[in-house]
């Protein structure tokens, strides 16, 4: 099983690319265009997370209310998501930051699973809030094992991947019958339908 486990593991590593030196951040490549694949998501992290927690601080309201609305908790799941494949990038050259915001970024994510898995067995949610990016909430664990399979943590991307994994059917149906029998979606919705 090791063995199958280690052929799996180059495999998915042919298939994302070696990892690429993470840019060095100074006052001057802040304020520049990001040349590369990897810049543009640590630039884009770098100032994405500050202005969230900003938000958190300032209108807790607002952030509760994001995590509460099912229209809108599905795409709550992008910083954890972000977290891991950035932390994926990260493992080679700073390995310790790259754990840490890695392991922060699962328990954020099963946490997120868990409390949006909790809102809808709970009910009250109508045919018309169901939308694609619930994809991100409960499917969005299948993208874990990027990031954790360089920082060695295999059996915790395999648990992350499989629960995305079994629920997946679930939120499929549910996204299914929206399109089928559900109304239209809102335009600001649309493209979470790809």
């Amino acid at each position: 099983a090791a063995g199958r486990d280690a052929a799996l593991a180059r495999a998915f590593r042919r298939v994302i690319g070696p990892p690429k030196p993470p840019a060095i951040a100074t006052s001057k490549s802040l304020l520049r265009k990001p040349e590369t694949l990897e810049e543009s998501k640590q630039f884009v992290f770098a100032w994405l997370l500050p202005a969230y927690l900003w938000k958190l601080a300032k209108s807790p309201q607002a952030v509760r209310d994001e995590f509460v609305n099912p229209v809108t908790m599905g795409f709550c799941a992008t910083l954890p998501l972000a977290m891991t494949l950035l932390a994926g990038g990260l493992a080679p050259y700073t390995p310790a930051l790259a754990g840490v915001l890695w392991w922060v970024g699962v328990a954020l994510l099963l946490a997120m699973q868990v409390w949006g898995l909790q809102r809808l067995l709970a009910g009250g949610i109508e045919l018309g809030q169901v939308n694609g990016g619930w994809l991100m909430l409960f499917v969005g664990g299948i993208v874990v094992p990027g990031g954790g399979l360089p920082l060695g943590h295999e059996e915790m991307s395999r648990f992350a991947f499989g629960v995305s994994a079994a629920i997946a059917p679930l939120i499929l149906g549910l996204l299914l019958l929206r399109a089928a029998i559900g109304p239209a979606l809102p335009a600001a919705l649309r493209p979470s339908w790809f």
